[in-house]
């Protein structure tokens, strides 16, 4: 009902991803009070995006509602884990904000020419562990989590010898 209203409008949105937290219910009270509208707001909020997209709107995301600034990459990564394209995300977060505000030209992808403006992640930038470890604006680097000095993975071996005297062991 109202995505279609959205749909028909053709306008792009700018899509706050406040998503609700869990309503609380830790007690038979507190289960009493929630209501199924609670529940399924809580439930089917972080599918928004991915609704949006399937019916064609065009949208950029903003952090701007949030209480904890911190929670915006967490709660676009469940956009992605309830069926937002990653693509679709990433544009939401880069393309279409810079074609929304005018500055395309300048912003929104990596091109010669353009702002230096991007992150750089030890992994897929929507997956649940994955860290930012700098990011970059205006070709100036700052780095968030830096990679460790040494790689210390791989296979390593360790011998251990003892001696024991009349009942002192020593390592």
């Amino acid at each position: 009902h109202r995505l279609d209203a959205v749909k028909a409008a053709k306008v792009p949105v700018v899509l706050p991803v406040n998503f609700p937290d869990a309503p609380s219910v830790g007690t038979p009270e507190d289960a009493l009070n929630v209501g199924l509208g609670d529940l399924r707001y809580w439930d089917e909020a972080p599918e928004n995006p991915k609704m949006l997209a399937s019916a064609g709107v065009e949208f950029a995301f903003t952090a701007s509602t949030l209480k904890d600034q911190s929670k915006f990459l967490g709660n676009v990564r469940k956009a992605v884990a309830r069926g937002l394209a990653a693509d679709t995300a990433l544009a939401a977060l880069t393309i279409v904000p810079a074609k929304l505000l005018g500055v395309s030209t300048e912003m929104g992808t990596l091109e010669a020419g353009k702002r230096a403006n991007f992150v750089v992640t030890d992994g897929d930038l929507f997956a649940e562990k994955t860290a930012v470890r700098e990011t970059w604006v205006g070709g100036v680097r700052y780095a968030v989590k830096p990679a460790p000095a040494f790689d210390v993975r791989g296979t390593w071996s360790a011998a251990l010898s003892a001696s024991c005297h009349k009942a002192a062991c020593s390592m």
